[in-house]
């Protein structure tokens, strides 16, 4: 059952309590977005198909970068030139998160890449790399895509 609160500067938080689950807790600008939010998750969960994404909300791509760099990198026999390469991506994505990674913020970064004069290959292999923390985030580290993983950072982006 969903319990609605009211703050003092007019936002709503709601928390969602269900045994065997953990709670979920998101605050809105309005009741009616917090009511509707609750109906999903609830909807969800009495499904059997919710999956908790609070961690993919909250863990920006610059830090599971960073992460990749210390965890994965090491074992890599090309570390040196994929590090390079993950530290040119970092700035570029570090304020997203999994749950807001969209295709065109990738596409924008592909097309402003070769507008500067990089060649094709370059920029499908930046982009590969970036696909290669989010899978590995996905595979190894739990995290989940809502949705499901969108073949947004395929070689075909690239034109």
């Amino acid at each position: 059952m969903a319990t609605f609160r009211q703050f003092p500067n007019g936002r709503w938080q709601v928390v969602i309590r269900r045994k065997g689950y953990r709670p979920q807790l998101r605050t809105f600008p309005t009741r009616s977005d917090a009511k509707q939010w609750a109906r999903l998750i609830e909807s969800e969960i009495d499904r059997a198909v919710f999956v908790d994404r609070g961690l993919t909300e909250r863990v920006t791509l610059g830090q599971l970068i960073d992460r990749y760099i210390l965890e994965i990198l090491p074992s890599k026999k090309s570390q040196a030139s994929l590090k390079r390469c993950l530290t040119f991506l970092r700035p570029q994505f570090q304020h997203y998160t999994l749950a807001t990674l969209k295709p065109q913020h990738v596409a924008a970064y592909r097309d402003s890449r070769i507008a500067s004069g990089r060649a094709g290959a370059t920029v499908v292999k930046e982009i590969n790399m970036l696909s290669r923390v989010i899978d590995t985030a996905i595979a190894e580290w739990g995290f989940c895509i809502p949705g499901g993983f969108p073949p947004l950072f395929r070689t075909h982006l690239v034109s």
